[in-house]
């Protein structure tokens, strides 16, 4: 009797020890099946050998290509988060640069054109609802450019006179916002649009328009790349707080997680610092890391823009 309770004792502890490796191993499934799920783009990435990068060729000094080779700010921080990539993987990629703009940077992700956009891309909740942003690499906000001799760079005093911005941008959502007010309180000023930001600052510099309006960090490279810094001057009050992120493809969140790896370690150890000073503190343009960028550093993480 005794001997028949052990045994069934025995066979209970047997059954329980294989339930529960039955349960680990249906979670484990689980697991398995969730993180191939969110990973299609390494898979793909994986099997072809092959990462594509989406270069903005007008976004210097964060991106731009010359003589058929990305350079800037933000092209350094995809090649570092590439290197992440590899070491994920385990093998070598080649690395496909795919030109893009503004206006294609989303298209180009969703068509599978490019994985990963390297340029001056500011995180909204609208560009959020199509793509994933990476942590922040940049916090800048919108600004504008006059004329050297013009002394109230106000939006709100811009009545009757003629701004200009890149189709596309943040900045143009943030000047149609400002001419919507300006109507209302009859106030009304013109809108326009250039397509690149250079020639938004030569258009101020040729009287053209009364101002041109993007992103302060944007102008800063625009005045010193043309070499206008003595026509045009940057002023006036931000008008928003614009943070940039690399982008990828909505959902793919194993992709997203090496590239924050990636970014968190440069930001965290100070060794963004060398790669900031290099397309910031030129001998053309001394741009100095401002207070939000500086934090985003100290604490990585995704921001979003106001307003």
């Amino acid at each position: 009797m005794f001997g028949d309770i052990g045994l069934q004792r025995k066979q209970q502890k047997v059954a329980q020890f294989w339930r529960l490796r039955m349960i680990v191993f249906a979670a484990c499934l689980g697991m398995d099946f969730h993180v191939q799920a969110q990973d299609e783009g390494l898979a793909r990435i994986r099997s072809t050998g092959i990462i594509k990068l989406g270069i903005r060729d007008t976004a210097a000094p964060f991106a731009s290509i010359k003589d058929g080779v990305p350079l800037g700010f933000s092209v350094d921080l995809c090649n570092q988060a590439v290197k992440g990539i590899e070491k994920a993987l385990g093998q070598t990629l080649k690395r496909q640069i795919v030109p893009t703009s503004i206006t294609q940077q989303i298209e180009h992700l969703k068509t599978g054109e490019a994985d990963l956009i390297c340029g001056a891309t500011t995180n909204t909740q609208e560009r959020a609802k199509e793509a994933l942003f990476s942590y922040a690499i940049f916090v800048t906000g919108v600004r504008l450019a006059v004329a050297t001799q013009h002394t109230d760079a106000d939006i709100r005093a811009m009545s009757g006179k003629r701004v200009a911005v890149v189709a596309g941008s943040t900045a143009e959502r943030i000047i149609n916002s400002e001419l919507r007010l300006a109507q209302s309180g009859g106030r009304a000023f013109s809108l326009l649009t250039v397509p690149t930001n250079d020639a938004g600052v030569q258009a101020v510099a040729d009287g053209k328009v009364d101002a041109f309006s993007t992103d302060d960090v944007l102008l800063a490279g625009a005045i010193a790349r043309t070499k206008l810094a003595p026509k045009v001057k940057r002023d006036g009050k931000l008008l928003s707080i614009e943070p940039y992120g690399l982008v990828m493809r909505k959902g793919e969140d194993a992709l997203a997680a090496i590239v924050n790896g990636q970014l968190r370690e440069l930001m965290t150890s100070g060794a963004i610092e060398p790669i900031f000073k290099q397309w910031f503190n030129t001998a053309e343009m001394a741009y100095s890391m401002n207070y939000l960028t500086r934090e985003a550093y100290h604490f990585p993480q995704r921001l979003v823009a106001y307003p």
